[in-house]
């Protein structure tokens, strides 16, 4: 696999949010990495996840 394609970061978490219809929420799931990636103070949070 190239190297443009590899994920940069894993996260492992126990459950993952959904809707009522069973869907993966990825909002939320971006929203809790931007928070982590500021959090360590990464300043480019907002521009690495868009």
């Amino acid at each position: 696999m190239d190297n443009y394609k590899r994920p940069r970061d894993f996260e492992f978490v126990e459950s993952l949010p959904k809707n009522a219809l069973r869907k993966v929420l990825k909002r939320e799931l971006r929203k809790d990495a931007v928070a982590k990636l500021a959090a360590r103070g990464g300043a480019e949070a907002e521009e690495s996840l868009g």
